[in-house]
């Protein structure tokens, strides 16, 4: 039996003995609600997120409940700042909303030693964010450095060639990639 099968399989029964729906696996697990229909309909996913897709099935199956969601935050000036500080204060109701614990696990800025109003003593810091989108510690990458190029434009492209997804609320970025893109 082929890997791809087996990984179809565990997939298909892990659904059934917990009753989930396809929708609910790719958002919760998979981070794509569409991913089990594109499984189905022909998709291979890499080996790397079939790994990263195995573990969490098998935690869960341990556990009864997911992995965290692990978010490392490139950028702490106002807007990230305020990210952390929302998700360390509010993060248990999100949790309860999403089924998922969200913590970040990691950060990264020109300054550690800035007052931020937040404590830092829980999160990995990187001095590099390309190492930080990079890291194997995080599930998601949430990119506010600014700026079209430099480190804000190889921390996103390091993420997305580790499979991660991004969040960004840099529009000069977001901009010239979907030129990159279209050419």
């Amino acid at each position: 039996m082929s890997d791809m099968k087996q990984f179809i399989d565990a997939i298909e029964a892990f659904l059934s003995k917990h009753d989930w729906t396809p929708t609910r696996f790719g958002r919760e697990i998979a981070g794509d609600p569409l991913f089990v229909f594109d499984l189905r309909e022909g998709r291979e996913p890499r080996s790397e997120t079939r790994n990263k897709i195995l573990k969490s099935m098998e935690k869960y199956n341990k556990t009864g409940k997911l992995m965290p969601l692990r978010i490392g935050v490139a950028g702490l000036g106002t807007g990230g700042a305020e990210l952390v500080k929302i998700l360390q204060k509010d993060g248990a109701a999100i949790s309860r909303k999403i089924g998922r614990e969200v913590v970040v696990s990691a950060a990264g800025a020109r300054s550690r030693s800035k007052d931020r109003g937040f404590d830092l003593s829980d999160i990995e810091w990187f001095d590099d964010p390309v190492a930080l989108a990079s890291s194997d510690n995080i599930d998601l990458f949430v990119e506010l450095i600014g700026g079209e190029d430099g480190p804000a434009l190889a921390s996103v492209k390091a993420a997305l060639s580790a499979s991660r997804p991004v969040v960004t609320a840099n529009k000069a970025l977001w901009h010239d990639m979907e030129l990159n893109l279209l050419q």
